[in-house]
Parts: C-alpha cells; structure tokens; sequence
C-alpha cells in the first residue's frame, strides 16, 4: 500500500539527501509548524496545526520499506527525531502524512534555534 512522506530538509529534490528519493513522485505540498536548526545544521520540523506554513514536498512511496530505511538515516532509533503522521496540503487539500519531527519540548530542552523561515532552501547549501 502507498505511503505519503511529506520532507522539508535535506531529503528535498535538489537538496544534499534528495537523491535518495528521486525516484518516488514528487509534489508541492505545507505543513504547519515551526522549523529549528539543529546542532549539524539541518532542520527539525516541530508541527503545530496554528503553526506557519512550512514549504517541502509531498513524495509518494511505494510501500513502508524506504521509511524504515531513513528512520536509521533519520536517527529515530537514537532519539534525532520521531517518525510520526502530520496534516500536510497539497493543491488545497488536506492530507496525512508521515515526517520525521520532534515536539516543542524537545527542542525547547536541546535548545535548538527557531528559523524565521518557510522553506529550508532558503539557507540550504546547495550539493556541490
């Protein structure tokens, strides 16, 4: 059964782990939070539904088995970050898919420094 997977980082087309998915369809999509940059400088998503519209995309996995294969790439096992389902729009429609985020109080306690951003590529070193 298919799988929504909605990236906002690194796993972006274009962006240094994107090609690890470029292989899956693609589109625009949002999801509402706020974005942190963590100690290795990448991003961490926090979702809150009254959040700001955080821009990414919306990929189209095949069945659960590349989710399992960047939850290690993820570091979900080490505590980096937690799978979980959000509430992302596509073309004006909601949807529910997976992401790999953390709560509030995590990078509340981690310190990590909100981004007054909407789209990772804003500040994202391009692969060379």
């Amino acid at each position: 059964m298919p799988e929504l997977l909605f990236v906002y980082g690194t796993l972006m087309s274009g962006m240094a782990s994107g090609g690890l998915l470029s292989a899956f369809p693609h589109a625009e999509a949002t999801c509402r939070g706020q974005l942190y940059r963590t100690p290795s400088g990448a991003p961490v998503l926090v979702p809150e539904p009254a959040g700001r519209p955080i821009q990414g995309e919306l990929i189209t996995l095949p069945d659960p088995g590349p989710l399992m294969v960047l939850d290690l790439m993820e570091g979900v096992a080490a505590g980096r970050s937690h799978r979980r389902r959000v509430e992302v729009e596509r073309r004006g429609q909601l949807e529910v898919a997976w992401a790999w985020v953390l709560s509030q109080q995590t990078v509340d306690v981690r310190g990590f420094v909100p981004l007054p951003i909407l789209s990772w590529r804003v500040v994202a070193p391009r692969p060379a």
